[in-house]
């Protein structure tokens, strides 16, 4: 026995002999009656012995509530989480059965934690996107719509219902669901921002994009790669200044243009486009000049065949053959725009010049249809069949088109003539002639420019 269990028992000890003591030394007063009733008189000691039994009993059943009470609560925890330990392992048993690919043993799974637990947002969002993936949208979109609604302050069944409105090419029900979720987390909502933007961007309205990109900026976070933004605002100021040239405002275009090549030197349709609103506003010779330093900044084909065009159409061949022979002059290495030269002479019939320098480019450059082309052409007019005769054989070995000139150089997308954006990527600034060379195209200076272009959504 301990020291504390023993002076316990002996304190009890002393309480009950002093209560048995107290009681004999007031043996007499307790046997004196004590009405109840008028008529009716009881000894004092009952009284107190029935007070006394009346209190034990009242604190007894107390604490018999009270155990019964907390065991039902036990009992219930016990029970909820066996329950949910059970729906916890259906929901697992989907994500698994997700994962692997099995969409019908997924859906069957999350119905069955849905039956068990219907405002299951979790098990809501992934049974929607099993069906929108089975192309089942509709049914998709009713599943996220309830998981809305169990979860007003959640973000997530927000993205889920873009996802869907996307899926069936709903526009403008996606931008709603994106403004509700820029407006719950309007400081949380990067991802729904650019989203946005970019369906402004495939609409065309540049306004709104430009207004949302300037509003990404202000709230991207630290770890957010700003690159891909970056460009996205660069093509979207592009694209307003060229709305503006479209519709006659040539101040307002210069000026745009002339902001955005100070911020982005290298961003070629900006040039050309340059080049072309001061032609349309009469200034021939500023138009020559702004094509010639954008090529000289950005060694892009596409601004040497511009200047071709305009030389040409205001039947001045003299000045193109010149800026040719100038690009090739500061060009190191100078493949790419002596191609373009022999080109030039080719389209003024000047022969002889044009196979001088096509045939300069058959130790330095890989083989490329459209060299081969040109080559066999000017030695079928001139009659060397056997010659042309070998490089039309190369063609037909090789299968290639020659109809498809340009390939983007993010998604390999072919073109048959240079564009300013590429329709499958949504890239700016990287369209490219098609010429395989022995030497890198960086060394060719073909790709020496920033790329700018929008994320797809």
């Amino acid at each position: 026995m301990s020291w504390k269990t023993f002076f316990w028992v002996l304190g009890g000890l002393g309480v009950f002999f002093a209560l048995v003591a107290l009681f004999y030394a007031n043996r007499t007063l307790l046997g004196e009656p004590f009405a109840i009733w008028p008529s009716r008189f009881i000894p004092l000691y009952a009284v107190l012995f029935l007070t006394f039994l009346a209190g034990l009993i009242l604190t007894l059943s107390l604490s018999v509530v009270r155990e019964s009470r907390h065991f039902l609560e036990r009992w219930k925890d016990s029970r909820t989480r066996r329950e949910a330990q059970a729906v916890d392992d259906l929901y697992a048993r989907g994500v698994e059965a997700m994962l692997d690919g099995r969409s019908p043993t997924a859906l069957e799974h999350f119905r069955a934690v849905l039956a068990r637990a219907p405002r299951r947002v979790d098990a809501l969002l992934k049974a929607g996107e099993v069906l929108r993936h089975q192309g089942r949208i509709q049914e998709a979109l009713e599943l996220h719509e309830r998981a809305h609604k169990a979860a007003p302050d959640d973000i997530r069944p927000l993205y889920e219902m873009v996802a869907d409105a996307d899926a069936r090419d709903d526009t403008a029900a996606a931008r709603l669901y994106l403004e509700r979720i820029i407006t719950l987390k309007p400081r949380g909502a990067f991802s729904a921002l650019r989203h946005l933007r970019d369906l402004h961007m495939e609409e065309r309205g540049w306004d709104k994009a430009l207004e949302l990109q300037e509003r990404l900026e202000k709230i991207r976070p630290p770890d957010e790669d700003a690159a891909a933004d970056t460009r996205a605002h660069l093509g979207i100021r592009y694209e307003l200044a060229a709305r503006a040239a479209d519709r006659g405002r040539t101040k307002e275009a210069l000026s745009q243009l002339r902001r955005l090549l100070k911020d982005a030197p290298g961003f070629v349709p900006a040039w050309r486009k340059l080049g072309q609103v001061r032609r349309m506003s009469g200034d021939d010779d500023g138009a020559v000049a702004t094509w010639v330093e954008g090529y000289e900044k950005t060694k892009a084909p596409v601004l040497l065949t511009t200047l071709e065009d305009h030389f040409l159409s205001r039947e001045h061949p003299e000045r193109a053959i010149e800026c040719f022979r100038h690009a090739v002059a500061i060009a190191d290495p100078d493949t790419v725009p002596r191609f373009y030269l022999g080109k030039l002479f080719y389209r003024l019939e000047m022969l002889d010049e044009a196979l001088a320098e096509f045939g300069s480019l058959q130790d330095r450059a890989a083989y490329t249809p459209t060299l081969s082309y040109y080559l066999a052409k000017i030695h079928e007019r001139r009659g060397r069949w056997a010659e042309a005769n070998s490089h039309y054989r190369r063609i037909v070995l090789e299968g290639r088109l020659l109809s498809s000139q340009f390939r983007c150089l993010t998604c390999d997308q072919m073109y048959d003539s240079w564009v300013e954006r590429c329709q499958r990527c949504g890239e700016w600034n990287r369209i490219e002639v098609d010429f395989k060379e022995d030497v890198s195209l960086e060394d060719l200076g073909i790709s020496t420019a920033p790329v700018y272009s929008a994320p797809r959504s």
